[in-house]
């Protein structure tokens, strides 16, 4: 096994030693290490760009193939229900407005009403409240000339009374009135 191992070395530094003089390299295990590592690191970065090169032509066929118009016949669609729907919200705003204002002057009119309704009815108050004074004055009148009435229909009785005494005093007594 040494031989053969002897053997190997033996023919490997015949066939290399006109490299090694030409490059100056005196390991050729270590350029195999130092290469190996630089051909992995350069394979790694291939496969990198490789698949972002494949990221791409994926994302420029998709883009290619897209269709652009209906997103954009769709924003356009929506863009016009919205702008038929702004344009009625505003028609509708203006008649609400005409409405508000119609209302605010019939509040205005109907404030004015009550207000002349409250003055009337503070007239009235007060032709009701001098008429009541005037019918309080007219029953206390009327209730003093049924006392007074009461008075003179009692003294008349007493008077017919007493006239009544003296007839019968008299015929009693038989004198001629």
């Amino acid at each position: 096994v040494e031989q053969s191992q002897e053997a190997v070395r033996a023919a490997e530094e015949e066939h290399f030693q006109p490299f090694r003089e030409r490059t100056g390299l005196t390991d050729l295990q270590a350029y195999e290490k130092a290469m190996g590592k630089s051909r992995e690191e350069f394979q790694e970065n291939k496969r990198i760009l490789s698949d972002h090169m494949e990221a791409l032509k994926a994302k420029k066929q998709y883009e290619e193939n897209r269709d652009i118009k209906k997103p954009v016949q769709r924003i356009e669609a929506r863009i016009k229900e919205r702008q038929e729907a702004l344009d009625e919200a505003q028609v509708k705003q203006l008649n609400l407005e005409s409405d508000i204002e119609e209302a605010q002057q019939e509040l205005k009119k109907a404030r004015e009403l009550v207000e002349e309704l409250e003055n009337e009815e503070k007239d009235k108050a007060a032709a009701v409240a001098e008429a009541q004074k005037a019918l309080d004055k007219a029953k206390n009148a009327a209730k003093k000339a049924v006392q007074e009435s009461s008075k003179q229909e009692t003294a008349l009785e007493r008077l017919r009374g007493k006239l009544h005494e003296i007839l019968q005093k008299a015929r009693v007594e038989e004198v001629e009135l």
